[in-house]
């Protein structure tokens, strides 16, 4: 789960950022008595000797309370002493300073995390980061001049900051309810003090304040927003003012997938040990970026490589050869399928997993196909990643499949394969027979929340397939994984 975090969610008594003034002989003097004003004499003792170049501006963040000091914030979020002292040097690990969120790609940061201090006299986590100064700085550190950031600073302005961190999950402070996700808050009936589900922050009778306690954080981003976080999640002003008058809270994790905020990969491979499931999770997002790219317009060698999928072409797919899901009959299926570089349409996956090659299975693809753009993002965005690759029952067995299903897989290879020759010749198949080339969706779907119901798990286990297919495919992976994607863009 990933969930963003505003500083300013916490009262603190002051700015959440301010410019270090250093001086050419350091971090002495009058310019040293301010920051220990600031930010009390322990962090200006922990910082004194990281050296800051001098095309870089030093700046002192206040990036969170502990609960035992300062109770959970106003977005229902808490984080206990215990875990901010061993967690919070993840921030030099994985983060850098971005703008709104934006941190698929370090290229586009506009500064460095340079140490995080917890500190036990304010109970709070506290961090040095050097912004760039100017071009030469952007170049030599990568990323961006932090302009912007500057020059609030300067005015003397508070700088709007939140921070993204993710977390195996989070713990009711009422009844101790352990979710993954915000799927699996607890609720009224289930939760003496109401539930986080939707009573987050809300004061009981006893004085206890309802909030979810966030345990063995990774923190990987801190970000320039134009406001609070809380402030900017939703669709429109309108939306957010009708939440605010109902007086409902939106806890980090809300705010995040209204962000569409994810963990880089290497902050979810940090808690993966299982080598088949690290794979796949590696493939996910290699597979999301091609839908990044997809989005910014389909071309011209989009609409010729149509063609190699067009049901003219292609034709169905004989089923009988394939079992049921979860059988070995199906997996051993799967394996020589996989040995062809055959990956069955949507169309006829679906036929397979409703046992319907009928009406009914038709209709529910042409749901599914429309969901398929952006499905990758969703499934990274989902929380739900590793739980699907582990009980995915469409993976194939290992070692060699029945030669039965061998040579049906062999027969199939002309019209399904993903190999490039046989794709350069279906696209010039299709083009000798003069057939309309199919229509291209495009990558409209991309939020968790904008997608949902039982078409949408169809085409995340449909997007589960792909993954396990190509989790086995040993050359040409970049080729395939790139038509794996623009099939699903087909209709």
């Amino acid at each position: 789960m990933e969930k963003i975090i505003d500083p300013n969610s916490w009262d603190f008594g002051c700015k959440v950022a301010e410019i270090i003034k250093v001086s050419s002989n350091g971090l002495s003097g009058h310019d040293l008595g301010v920051l220990v004003k600031r930010a009390g004499d322990e962090f200006a003792d922990k910082i004194r000797n990281v050296k800051i170049a001098d095309d870089q501006i030093p700046v002192h963040v206040i990036a969170m309370g502990s609960t035992e000091g300062y109770g959970p914030n106003r977005n229902g979020d808490g984080f206990k002493e215990a875990s901010l002292k061993d967690y919070h040097k993840t921030f030099v690990k994985y983060a850098k300073h971005y703008r709104h969120h934006k941190n698929k790609d370090p290229k586009i940061s506009y500064g460095q995390v340079k140490t995080s201090v917890y500190n036990d006299k304010m109970r709070r986590v506290e961090l040095l980061i050097a912004l760039n100064k100017d071009k030469e700085a952007a170049d030599k550190y990568g990323g961006f001049v932090a302009d912007q950031e500057l020059e609030t600073l300067n005015k003397g302005k508070d700088l709007a900051v939140s921070m993204a961190c993710k977390i195996a999950y989070d713990v009711c402070s009422g009844c101790g309810n352990k979710a993954r996700t915000r799927a699996e808050y607890c609720g009224t009936d289930d939760c003496g003090y109401g539930g986080c589900k939707n009573n987050l922050t809300k004061v009981a009778d006893d004085g206890h304040v309802l909030h979810v306690d966030n345990p063995h954080p990774t923190f990987f981003d801190i970000s320039t927003v134009i406001r609070p976080a809380d402030r900017i999640a939703y669709g429109n002003v309108a939306d957010y003012l009708q939440k605010a008058a109902s007086g409902e809270v939106q806890g980090g994790a809300a705010l995040a997938e209204a962000w569409g905020v994810v963990a880089p990969l290497a902050v979810r491979l940090e808690s993966i040990h299982d080598t088949t499931t690290a794979l796949q999770v590696k493939l996910a997002y290699q597979l999301a970026a091609i839908e990044d790219g997809l989005a910014e317009g389909l071309t011209e060698r989009d609409n010729n490589l149509a063609r190699a999928f067009s049901p003219e072409v292609q034709g169905p797919v004989d089923l009988t050869p394939l079992g049921t899901p979860g059988s070995v009959k199906l997996a051993s299926g799967l394996r020589a399928l996989a040995g062809q570089k055959v990956v069955l349409p949507v169309r006829d996956f679906i036929s397979l997993v409703m046992g319907d090659g009928g009406e009914k299975s038709a209709s529910v693809a042409n749901q599914v196909q429309g969901l398929l753009p952006g499905v990758y993002n969703r499934l990274i965005a989902s929380g739900n990643l590793e739980d699907g690759i582990c009980n995915n029952p469409y993976q194939a067995q290992q070692g060699l499949a029945p030669a039965s299903q061998r040579n049906w897989a062999e027969k199939l290879s002309g019209a399904h394969s993903l190999d490039a020759d046989h794709i350069r010749r279906r696209v010039e198949l299709s083009a000798i027979r003069n057939l309309t080339a199919p229509n291209l969706l495009q990558n409209s779907v991309t939020k968790q929340a904008e997608a949902s119901g039982e078409a949408e798990k169809l085409a995340r286990c449909y997007a589960f397939y792909k993954l396990a297919f190509l989790a086995d495919q040993q050359d040409n992976v970049q080729l395939t994984s790139d038509l794996l994607v623009r099939q699903n863009y087909i209709c």
